[in-house]
């Protein structure tokens, strides 16, 4: 992070997820990391207008739009025919058409993993939603 701040590395991704954090905290040029997919529109548009960049895990439920036509990611895994790929998109993040606009486009890196990796994943998850109480979605 910026010379003579803080060290925000120890931070955790909910606490630094306030937008009026990013002025104190984020030089130009600074990337964030949010790993565990921790972040709301406003940070994200205060990142962009400080010249810094992120990466974040993508947010179950987010909503994704390409050039305003909403992104079903399933639909968009199950084009692909071969067990695995990586592809590259500019997609605009957002519940409604403000929001998006508000927002410079990110990145979206999707990566398909292999169908072991997939069902090692579904073996895990399974018996955590249920726990909970929850059924995981096709996300």
């Amino acid at each position: 992070m910026g010379t003579g701040r803080r060290d925000c590395a120890r931070i955790s991704d909910q606490t630094f997820n306030n937008a009026s954090r990013v002025d104190k905290d984020v030089d130009k040029g600074d990337l964030i990391l949010k790993d565990l997919g921790f972040y709301q529109v406003p940070f994200i548009r205060e990142l962009h207008q400080k010249a810094a960049y992120f990466i974040s895990q993508l947010r179950a439920g987010s909503s994704l739009y390409n050039q305003e036509k909403k992104i079903d990611l399933a639909s968009l895994i199950k084009e692909k025919a071969n067990d695995y790929f990586l592809q590259e998109y500019s997609i605009s993040i957002g519940n409604n058409k403000k929001e998006r606009s508000d927002l410079e486009p990110v990145r979206l890196i999707l990566e398909k993993v292999p169908t072991a990796v997939y069902e090692q994943k579904m073996k895990r998850t399974t018996p955590l939603c249920a726990s909970k109480g929850k059924q995981h979605s096709k996300e």
